[in-house]
């Protein structure tokens, strides 16, 4: 009896441990079906995982600022790319497109940023939904080896 019972709250441990990994990583928290850019000063930057983290001071319509909340990647994934934490300094005015969340007010996923020096750097995975944005940029930073327009 009581190695049933051990085996059962085994069985339902190691169950659950794939549904809390998959869980974190889930896009449910973002509404990807829209994708807006925004302009702002970087007031703070979070460079440690799981994701780095940036608070901007945005001007929004009503002429007020607000302090929204920036995710990219881990820092991890972004080092292997060639992006570093000295990219995003605080006091630049940088322009970002992502989406926002559906749960949070004043979060937003950034796919990439624009640079001052009009650089773009891809801050989330690659793919059909960070690809790079601004047709304009001067380089493209954050391809790493899986990409092809690596520049700086």
């Amino acid at each position: 009896m009581m190695k049933t019972i051990l085996n059962l709250v085994m069985a339902a441990t190691f169950a659950a441990l794939p549904l809390q990994a998959s869980a974190h990583h889930s896009m449910a928290e973002w509404d990807t079906s829209i994708i807006d850019e925004m302009e702002g000063e970087i007031v703070n930057v979070v460079w440690r995982n799981p994701h780095i983290r940036w608070t901007m001071k945005i001007r929004n319509e009503a002429g007020e600022d607000e302090l929204w909340t920036m995710a990219g990647t881990s820092p991890n994934h972004l080092a292997r790319r060639g992006v570093t934490a000295e990219t995003l300094k605080v006091g630049e005015v940088i322009r970002v497109v992502g989406s926002p969340s559906t749960r949070r007010p004043l979060n937003f996923i950034v796919n990439s940023a624009l640079m001052p020096d009009r650089a773009e750097v891809l801050l989330r995975g690659l793919g059909p939904a960070v690809n790079p944005h601004w047709p304009d940029a001067r380089a493209v930073i954050g391809t790493g080896e899986w990409g092809d327009r690596k520049s700086v």
